[in-house]
């Protein structure tokens, strides 16, 4: 059994065959996208919680929660308060920030810091600024992708961060919380 990173085994999924980079000779892996959605999601958390790097905690985060949003797409997500992503979208217009459509909103506040990790076309885009509040919602919006859209209980790090959410920042979480 090949040991991954992140303390993942390799079991009966993975098979052997040969390539060329030597990093993990003969590795080959099927799995289901939920399933490497979450050792995504599980990965930027543990990082998150022992202080790694900052943009890989975005862009796991980022990755899994793109990935999973294709699993919530067609379950209906109400806008109500215990939708977080409405409640982020209203305190954005109660600020008096202008937005077309929530599709803008995401496009130019919520993703803006996982879009510029992943591009560098013009000269702006050489450098990206970002803060921890930033790692918390990327993640926080994986998890709640996670949760509508996986079909699955949460992880032990999932866990953990929910935990760590009620603790220090329950205004994202829904009014039961509060």
């Amino acid at each position: 059994m090949a040991h991954l990173a992140g303390g993942y085994s390799l079991g009966y999924a993975g098979t052997r065959s040969s390539t060329r980079s030597g990093a993990l000779p003969g590795f080959t892996m099927k799995i289901h996208k939920i399933e490497a959605a979450q050792r995504q999601l599980d990965t930027a958390i543990d990082l998150f919680f022992s202080g790694g790097d900052p943009c890989a905690v975005i862009a796991l985060a980022a990755a899994s929660e793109e990935v999973l949003g294709n699993y919530v797409n067609g379950v209906l997500i109400e806008d109500n308060e215990d939708n977080m992503f409405y409640r982020m979208y209203s305190a954005a217009i109660n600020r008096g920030l202008e937005f077309k459509n929530k599709k803008e909103f995401s496009q130019k506040l919520v993703n803006v810091t996982k879009n510029s990790l992943k591009h560098a076309n013009t000269e702006d885009e050489h450098y990206v600024s970002f803060n921890e509040e930033e790692m918390v919602i990327r993640v926080m919006l994986a998890l709640m992708n996670f949760q509508i859209g996986a079909g699955r209980p949460f992880s032990a790090p999932m866990t953990r961060f929910e935990a760590w959410l009620r603790e220090n920042r329950a205004h994202y979480l829904g009014p039961e919380v509060s």
